[in-house]
């Protein structure tokens, strides 16, 4: 949220290093919380068993965590640049096809048969489709706003921005 914010003033001023920064600073963050969520999808099905005897239950689970760490990449990247420049109705369109098409595709894997697990991979299906299709919309915004940086030169950024920065204006 404070992205967001930081993101807006900068777009406003015309100020393509801050977007950078901004932009970068969240994908930094982003990759650090990923990479604790994948730890925890791993071990979910050890955890599962421990708590239920049940490693399946954990299995579902690392899927739906799989699903929410790829819904909140390109997603959710795409949806702080389409509210700061202005394409609302894109960004509801988007926000729209993310949660019917989880919610179908979980809907579909349950009545052909899958159960839970079918839910899991519904979810997981529509967050991949859903990250193609935000990062196509990346593409674009960045021809329509040439200010917004490039998926690549947001992620050679990453290491030039500074964590401390930014988790103090948050």
């Amino acid at each position: 949220d404070a992205v967001t914010t930081i993101l807006g003033g900068a777009y406003a001023s015309n100020n393509k290093e801050q977007i950078s920064d901004a932009l970068a600073f969240l994908a930094k963050i982003t990759m650090i919380t990923s990479a604790i969520a994948f730890l925890g999808a791993l071990s979910a099905p050890f955890i599962a068993q421990g708590l239920y005897g049940n490693w399946h239950i954990g299995i579902y689970a690392g899927f739906v965590v799989i699903a929410s760490v790829i819904s909140t990449t390109a997603y959710s990247f795409t949806m702080i640049v389409l509210q700061v420049v202005g394409r609302i109705k894109h960004m509801m369109l988007l926000g729209l096809l993310d949660q019917l098409l989880r919610s179908s595709l979980a809907l579909v894997m349950v009545l052909i048969g899958l159960k839970v697990f079918g839910v899991a991979l519904g979810h997981l299906i529509g967050a991949l489709v859903v990250c193609t299709v935000s990062v196509f919309i990346w593409q674009n915004i960045k021809r329509a706003f040439p200010i917004i940086p490039s998926v690549r030169g947001l992620l050679r950024h990453i290491n030039n921005v500074s964590i401390k920065k930014y988790l103090r204006f948050s």
